[in-house]
C-alpha cells in the first residue's frame, strides 16, 4: 500500500475525531434549546390541529366556533386524559395512539352535549360500533367529519373497533408530524453546527493541511482514534431532554452531555483547533473564504450525529487495520527499506583454478607418463 493512502486515511480519522467531540456538544445544546423552546409539545400541538384539519395558528383555535375542528382540536389537547398526564405546567409532548382516539371520541361526545344533542358516552359499558359513528355524524360539515366517516367505514368493511381504526389514522399522521419535527431539529442542529465550528476555529481545510503535513499529529491522531474506536459512544447513555417541567432530568442530562463531551475533547488535544492566533490574522493568512468554507463543512458534518461519525470511526479503524497487515507503520507511512553492509570481496585467483585456453598450447614438460617411479 502507498504511504499517501495511509496518510490519507489518518487525516479522515482526526477529523471525524472533531466531528465525533463538537457532535456531542452541539447534540447537548440542541436538546437544551429545544426543550427551552418546547418544540416536541408545539409541534404536537400543530401536528393535532393539521389532523383534524384545523387552523395553523393558535389564535384561530381559540376563537373556533363549537364543533369546529380547531375547537375540537383545543379540547382534545386540555383533555385530562392528556394534559393531566405531564408534570408540572408543561404541555404533552407525546400522545399514545389509543389514548387519541379514546380521547376524541370523548371530546366529540361532550361537543354534542354542548349543542343540545343527545349521543352516548364513550364511558358507556354498552357503547358500541354504531354509537361511534353518530358522534361522527351529528357533527357539523368539515373536513374532520369527512376524515372520520371515511375512518369508521373503512374499520367497519374490516371489522375493526372504533378506536382502533382512529388510532391507527392518528399514528399514520404523527409519522409525517415527527418528520416535521426532525427536519426543524436538523435546522438547529445546523446552525449551532456553525456557532460552535466557528467559536472553537475548527476549521476543516486547516485541520486536514496540518495532518498532512505534521507526522507526530497523525501518529497521535491514530492512537487516539484507535483507542477511542474500542470503547462506547460518547454520550451514548445520556437520556434526552424533553421539556423544561423535569428540572432535574435536564440538568441530569446536560451534565453528561458536558462530561462525555470533556472526555471526547480528550482524544482531539494535538489536532489543530481553538485560536492560537488573532482572527484577522488568520484570515489574512488562510484567506476569509477559505476561513469561513472550513467552518461551514464542520457545520455540516456536525449536523451528522454522534452515533455516525462513531459508526464511521469504527468502520474506518477496522479497514486501516485490514490494509496495514503488509508492514506499514502507524504514521501512514512507508518503513525505510532495510540496507546491509557489502559482502566481502574474495580474491579469485585463491578458489579458481587456472584452465588453458581453447586453442593455446600447453607448456612444455615432462608427461606424467615419462616422470621416474
Amino acid at each position: 500500500m502507498s504511504g499517501d493512502f495511509f496518510r490519507i486515511i489518518d487525516i479522515g480519522l482526526g477529523l471525524i475525531l472533531v466531528y465525533l467531540a463538537l457532535s456531542v456538544v452541539v447534540t447537548a445544546m440542541t436538546e437544551t434549546v429545544a426543550g427551552f423552546l418546547k418544540l416536541r409539545a408545539g409541534m404536537l400541538a400543530k401536528g393535532v390541529r393539521w389532523l383534524l384539519q384545523g387552523a395553523a395558528s393558535d389564535m384561530a383555535a381559540r376563537n373556533a366556533p363549537a364543533g369546529s375542528p380547531d375547537h375540537v382540536a383545543q379540547q382534545l389537547m386540555a383533555h385530562p386524559m392528556i394534559n393531566g398526564a405531564t408534570s408540572g405546567p408543561s404541555p404533552a409532548s407525546h400522545i399514545p395512539p389509543r389514548i387519541f382516539a379514546l380521547t376524541l371520541l370523548d371530546v366529540l361526545h361532550k361537543v354534542n352535549q354542548e349543542a343540545g344533542r343527545l349521543s352516548k358516552p364513550p364511558t358507556d359499558p354498552s357503547f358500541t360500533f354504531a354509537d361511534a359513528q353518530q358522534l361522527v355524524a351529528s357533527l357539523p360539515d368539515s373536513k374532520l367529519k369527512n376524515s372520520l366517516a371515511l375512518v369508521l367505514a373503512d374499520a367497519q368493511r374490516r371489522t375493526v373497533a372504533a378506536e382502533d381504526a382512529i388510532a391507527q389514522w392518528y399514528d399514520a399522521g404523527m409519522q409525517r408530524v415527527s418528520n416535521w419535527y426532525k427536519k426543524r431539529i436538523q435546522t438547529i442542529t445546523l446552525v449551532l453546527g456553525i456557532v460552535v465550528a466557528a467559536t472553537v476555529n475548527a476549521n476543516t481545510i486547516h485541520i486536514a493541511e496540518v495532518l498532512w503535513q505534521d507526522d507526530i499529529a497523525r501518529h497521535v491522531t491514530l492512537d487516539a482514534a484507535t483507542k477511542m474506536a474500542v470503547g462506547t459512544e460518547p454520550g451514548a447513555g445520556c437520556s434526552p431532554v424533553k421539556d423544561l417541567g423535569e428540572t432535574t432530568a435536564i440538568a441530569q442530562a446536560i451534565s453528561c452531555r458536558t462530561e462525555a463531551a470533556m472526555e471526547a475533547f480528550t482524544a482531539v488535544g494535538s489536532l489543530p483547533i481553538g485560536w492560537s492566533q488573532d482572527i484577522d490574522q488568520i484570515g489574512q493568512q488562510k484567506g476569509w473564504i477559505t476561513l469561513i468554507l472550513g467552518w461551514l463543512i464542520t457545520g455540516f458534518a456536525l449536523q451528522m450525529g454522534a452515533p455516525f461519525w462513531f459508526n464511521l470511526l469504527q468502520k474506518l479503524v477496522k479497514m486501516r487495520a485490514s490494509f496495514a497487515g503488509d508492514g506499514t507503520t502507524q504514521g501512514g507511512t512507508q518503513p525505510p527499506p532495510q540496507t546491509y553492509p557489502p559482502a566481502p570481496i574474495v580474491a579469485a585467483t585463491a578458489l579458481t583454478p587456472v584452465m588453458a585456453a581453447p586453442n593455446e598450447t600447453p607448456p612444455e614438460g615432462p608427461s606424467p607418463a615419462s616422470q621416474p617411479t
